[in-house]
């Protein structure tokens, strides 16, 4: 089973959304092991009808960042082929478009 810890600036490791900031990383982790190579993050406190910019990493280089809606985000799909393997995942809320 992989393992997963999310931070938030001055939130600590508390799972409960920041509204002034809006931003946070989560840091997926698969074991030597580990015969699964996904897994389906619960992040809460996020706003499902805001559009996010979202950028993995699993090297030192991160991908290019995309955009995608805080529903999709609520329940991302963390993949990490390599065993063992790690994904960081950062994530911001846009402002909103008017």
């Amino acid at each position: 089973m992989p393992a997963a810890w999310r931070h938030r600036p001055n939130r600590g490791r508390d799972c409960r959304a920041g509204p002034a900031t809006g931003e946070g990383a989560a840091f997926v982790f698969r074991r030597p092991e580990s015969p699964y190579y996904g897994y389906q993050l619960n992040l809460r406190g996020i706003d499902p009808a805001a559009d996010y910019e979202v950028t993995e990493a699993r090297t030192y280089s991160p991908d290019k960042p995309r955009r995608i809606k805080g529903a999709e985000l609520q329940r991302y799909r963390a993949s990490i082929d390599e065993l063992p393997g790690s994904l960081l995942i950062e994530y911001k809320k846009l402002p909103t478009e008017k």
